[in-house]
């Protein structure tokens, strides 16, 4: 059985001692052309797509998710299908077309890779390249008639790809038809609002708590993103305004750092620009985590929905005399977060406000 190419971990494209094989895109025994994608490495500041330098009958000698040494034998190519075939991936029976060349490899940067999930885009595309930069996938996008203007830049966003369990985890979500859930806590007053703190608003107190929180809870400051998850680097507090013009969503700024007073004076604009139908685009796009306000409505408690580009939104029920409390709510998309870490993220929230009022 001629061995006509070992195809091994290149030093060249990787500064780590191992990488991970995140890819097989054959199963084993099939044809393969020279140039073709065979599998795909993972190391620490880099994917890099492997390609076969000969035309010929595909041997893996690993498996997804196993690490592999430098210059260690991922795969061979040989001139008869000689051999049993066992691990791979999807594979297809081809006519070969004559090429030649060594072994190949495209490095993608971490922006790159980013759009590439968001747009779900074929990797052929940029065969033959030796470096993918994000501006090298908008142009591709837009020879093709579509648009990245509107996806946050590799600066706004930290992009991880999950992992096989999750994605095996959220096709059971699709199935049963929803991937969000809400859960509930009620935060406890001595008295009712004391008025000598924020003026009696509930409102600035939530927001300041929920800005804190949301540093260490980053997951529900992200979005899904075909297969993995974008978590912002700032945040942005969405606050849903409804006072008769219909619903908006305005962004506010970064309230981390501001004091009570300066995110009451904040909300305040936002809702004085509201009232005088001055809300624009800029101020509706952008923000990354969403607070619904109910608290003058009267609701005992309620089911917020979650925003677009967003894995959260909390909700703010109306104060209960009798009971002297006020019922949170927190909606979660399970793609990218769980409910525990959902409760506890509301468990701190209502630590806080408590602190603040019953202190």
């Amino acid at each position: 059985m001629a061995v006509l190419q070992d195809i091994c971990i290149p030093q060249e494209f990787v500064n780590d001692e191992f990488v991970r094989v995140t890819k097989l895109f054959h199963r084993n025994g099939d044809w393969i052309r020279a140039g073709e994608t065979i599998l795909e490495i993972e190391a620490s500041k880099a994917v890099v797509s492997i390609e076969a330098g000969a035309e010929g009958y595909i041997e893996y000698l690993c498996e997804e998710g196993v690490s592999l040494k430098l210059r260690q034998v991922a795969a061979r190519i040989h001139g008869e299908k000689a051999f049993a075939a066992s691990a791979g991936r999807r594979g297809r029976e081809e006519a070969p077309e004559e090429e030649g060349g060594g072994v190949e490899a495209t490095i993608y940067s971490k922006g790159a890779l980013e759009l590439i999930s968001l747009y779900e885009m074929e990797r052929s595309i940029f065969r033959g390249r030796d470096l993918v930069g994000r501006s090298d996938v908008q142009q591709a996008l837009s020879d093709i008639g579509r648009s990245a203007d509107a996806l946050p830049s590799a600066d706004e966003t930290v992009y991880r790809p999950l992992a096989p369990v999750k994605k095996a985890e959220i096709g059971s979500f699709l199935k049963q038809g929803s991937v969000t859930s809400t859960v509930y806590t009620h935060v406890d007053f001595v008295d009712r609002f004391p008025e000598r703190k924020s003026n009696g608003y509930l409102l600035p107190v939530v927001i300041q708590g929920a800005s804190a929180l949301l540093e260490p809870y980053k997951e529900l400051n992200a979005f899904y993103a075909n297969g993995g998850i974008a978590y912002y680097q700032a945040v942005r507090i969405g606050l849903a305004i409804d006072m008769g013009l219909g619903l908006k969503v305005v962004k506010l700024p970064d309230v981390r750092g501001m004091d009570l007073a300066e995110i009451q004076s904040t909300v305040m604009k936002a809702m004085k620009k509201y009232a005088r139908k001055a809300v624009g685009p800029q101020d509706v796009q952008g923000s990354t985590f969403t607070i619904s306000d109910l608290s003058n409505t009267g609701v005992a408690f309620f089911a917020p929905l979650v925003s677009e580009r967003q894995a959260a939104t909390l909700g703010i029920s109306s104060f209960d005399d009798r009971l002297r409390r006020v019922t949170l709510s927190l909606s979660f998309d399970h793609r990218v977060t769980e409910g525990k870490r959902a409760a506890m993220f509301l468990r701190e929230l209502k630590d806080k406000i408590e602190g603040h009022y019953n202190g």
